[in-house]
């Protein structure tokens, strides 16, 4: 095998990668958004769904820039290219530098976010730090003995 085929394969695992972390992220994203809006999640347990659909995010976000800095190596290695009528954006150089940083970091926000949906779930159901108030409701009555009017309350449970 030699460098531009091992090179080849190795840019086409990487955009394989990402585009299944795309796609099981943003499912991922959309679900526990859609149960955080419909069926609401208690307070003590809030901020690990929070932090799991922020890092889902993250992780798309940084899909689909490994994806761009992919498809600009790739474009680089073929040899097909006329560089007259190309447009740069970003050089070969570049491109290279940041995609190995870029795909660490991707598979470290799919970590976190595994991580804390791992935690919300195991929390389930999760119980509010602080126990429910009691409600009391102001009862009246009038002592017979002292004609005084006199307040008692009723717990309510």
């Amino acid at each position: 095998m030699n460098e531009h085929t091992t090179h080849q394969i190795n840019t086409d695992s990487i955009s394989d990668w990402s585009k299944w972390v795309m796609g099981l992220s943003l499912f991922s994203a959309s679900g526990c958004t859609g149960i955080l809006l419909t069926t609401g999640v208690r307070k003590a347990n809030i901020v690990n769904i929070k932090l799991a659909i922020l890092f889902f995010l993250a992780t798309i976000l940084i899909a689909w820039i490994v994806q761009f800095f992919v498809a600009v190596t790739k474009a680089y290695s073929s040899s097909k290219i006329e560089t007259e009528n190309e447009i740069i954006i970003v050089s070969n150089k570049t491109a290279r530098r940041w995609l190995k940083p870029l795909v660490i970091g991707e598979i470290v926000t799919f970590t976190l976010s595994l991580l804390f949906l791992t935690i919300w779930i195991m929390k389930l159901p999760a119980k509010d730090t602080a126990p429910p108030a009691q409600q009391t409701a102001p009862f009246h009555s009038f002592n017979k003995s002292s004609d005084k009017k006199t307040d008692k309350a009723i717990t309510l449970k």
